[in-house]
């Protein structure tokens, strides 16, 4: 039974690129994934089949 998985962390190169390849294989197995990031991994998370869910980082963004 595919299941639906959501992921959420800090949008930053060393915690969103070593999830990918987890992403990936739920993706592959037929899970059906979102990926909370900002806009700059949307893209990233798009390319290994998973939904992004873009939210506006506070912290950049006037």
């Amino acid at each position: 039974m595919p299941l639906r998985v959501g992921f959420v962390g800090i949008a930053w190169h060393g915690h969103v690129n070593p999830t990918l390849g987890l992403v990936e294989e739920l993706v592959r197995r037929g899970h059906r994934v979102s990926y909370a990031v900002t806009e700059a991994f949307a893209e990233t998370v798009r390319a290994v089949g998973a939904e992004p869910v873009v939210y506006r980082n506070p912290a950049t963004t006037p």
